[in-house]
């Protein structure tokens, strides 16, 4: 059997083309087929099909898809893309710190069904490492758009072509020209479908059967794939019969994600899915600085936030206070001041003396841990329970003031 009888997810109007490449590359003598046999530099070839734009990893699949990287034996130049060509860049650009998403940009009629299913699952996997799109440039057929799909994110213009959702397989049958010829051959094998498809005697019906059976399971596995990737919702024999689907008709039924302008446009919209990405663990590993000017100005907000509820608290509003801090301020902060007025209240604390312990806060140190004020409400707590020990108005004949009040008086008087 030959290359080109392999089981292959092409669209079946450009198969010939492919099969007619590979038949062109099987002349090449004896000595051109142990030169290229020889390995190639896989990361070499991997470099020449990635390039990095704007902090996203572009991958190149052109071409058919085979198994490894295709050369012709007299150019010499590549005729169809390798799958451990593509799994290499992809992964290569998954531990590129300075690729923030990747894109495939596909321009490829399909390719061998061999290894397919294996690398739309590897793709589907990387896709929970950093975001990842495919971006239509011309055709994703077939294998290509079971690659494409798997990224769960399909971009194309509006003259992009996806699908072709099917399973093909060619079987030559020279037996007539060998009748001519006056050949005949016999087959020996020890199970019924051994010689199945050997191009010296037609098919039986129930070899076609076999091959069928085959397809057909190949087929459900294509199809629940794109579907369950792309969340396609519409009946399958809308697009699931390798049908070729221009992109606004392929954008209705859910194989298109977003039609956009170009190559240009699906980069820029990976660059906005990267950005979303974003988690406070990345966003604190390359960029400390605006992660701790972030948490300098919460800090701040949260303790002008706290000063402002404690004076109008202190203006006898504190319910008003309370209901305005739980409307736009954290859960801790209105637990911290519903403390203060707790402690207020048991102390007999006048509504002015309680609005002059606002002016603690301005000048009490901020602290660098998380919980914005932490230090300096502790130490406003900490204060209001020593002095809880000797109440305000513990001789009943003689007023005294806790120095904590008398302090927040003088400070209040000071900035009046």
């Amino acid at each position: 059997m030959t290359t080109y009888d392999m089981l292959w997810a092409l669209a079946p109007e450009l198969a010939e083309g492919v099969f007619s490449a590979y038949r062109d590359a099987a002349f090449r003598s004896r000595d051109e087929q142990v030169k290229l046999a020889e390995p190639l530099d896989i990361a070499e070839e991997a470099r020449s099909i990635s390039r990095m734009v704007d902090g996203v990893a572009v991958i190149s699949v052109n071409g058919p898809i085979d198994r490894t990287t295709q050369r012709g034996w007299w150019t010499g130049k590549v005729f169809a893309t390798g799958q451990n060509t593509v799994r290499f860049a992809l992964a290569q650009a998954l531990e590129n710190p300075e690729a923030r998403a990747v894109l495939l940009s596909v321009n490829s009629p399909g390719g061998v069904v061999s290894g397919a299913k294996e690398l739309a699952d590897y793709i589907a996997e990387a896709g929970k490492v950093k975001p990842l799109g495919a971006y239509v440039d011309g055709l994703a057929a077939s294998a290509a758009y079971w690659l494409a799909a798997s990224t769960g994110r399909v971009l194309s213009p509006a003259t992009g072509q996806v699908g072709s959702i099917g399973v093909i397989m060619q079987v030559a049958d020279f037996s007539g020209f060998y009748q001519k010829m006056g050949v005949s051959f016999e087959f020996i094998s020890s199970g019924k479908y051994k010689s199945a498809g050997r191009g010296e005697r037609p098919l039986t019906d129930e070899e076609r059967a076999y091959f069928q059976e085959r397809l057909a399971a190949l087929h459900a596995l294509f199809r629940d794939d794109v579907s369950s990737r792309m969340r396609i919702s519409a009946a399958p024999a809308q697009w699931a019969e390798a049908q070729l689907l221009i992109a606004p008709r392929a954008t209705e039924l859910g194989l298109v994600s977003a039609i956009v302008r170009d190559e240009e446009a699906a980069i820029q919209t990976m660059m906005e899915v990267s950005m979303s990405r974003l988690t406070r663990e990345t966003l604190a590993q390359d960029a400390p600085e605006l992660v701790e000017a972030l948490r300098k100005e919460g800090r701040e907000e949260a303790e002008a936030q706290i000063r402002e509820q404690l004076a109008m608290a202190g203006q006898g509003g504190s319910d008003f206070a309370l209901a305005a801090m739980r409307a736009v301020c954290r859960s801790e902060d209105v637990r911290t001041v519903e403390t203060l007025l707790e402690k207020a209240r048991a102390l007999n604390l006048t509504g002015e003396q309680l609005a002059g312990m606002a002016a603690l806060f301005s000048q009490a140190p901020m602290s660098g841990a998380e919980q914005p004020g932490k230090e300096s409400r502790n130490a406003v707590l900490s204060a209001l329970r020593d002095a809880h020990a000797a109440p305000v108005n513990a001789d009943r004949g003689v007023p005294h003031k806790n120095p904590l009040v008398a302090d927040a008086e003088r400070r209040a008087a000071a900035q009046a």
